[in-house]
């Protein structure tokens, strides 16, 4: 199931502890390429939403595919990850 938008302080940032620098350039980035659209809420404090443009929707399928190529051949690719990302992949398995 896709998501329509998302907001800047969406969960996922906190839980993989993604920098704030790091997003912003990301966004920013994927705007000025078109894949995202930006709007921005006259709200206290401002509230901003990110949502794929129709060009960025094209991206969905492949980028699907490309995943789960990689959950198919995660035991053959050799991938090292950090240790605290080994024990977040334990626990979501043992979920």
């Amino acid at each position: 199931m896709k998501q329509t938008s998302v907001s800047f302080h969406h969960p996922a940032r906190h839980e993989n502890r993604i920098h704030i620098g790091c997003i912003r350039a990301e966004h920013c980035q994927l705007e000025k390429t078109g894949l995202v659209k930006r709007t921005v809420f006259p709200l206290v404090p401002p509230q901003v939403e990110y949502a794929l443009t129709p060009l960025g929707e094209t991206l969905f399928a492949p980028l699907t595919a490309i995943g789960q190529w990689m959950a198919d051949h995660e035991q053959d690719l050799k991938l090292e990850l950090p240790a605290s990302k080994q024990k977040r992949r334990l626990k979501r398995s043992a979920d």
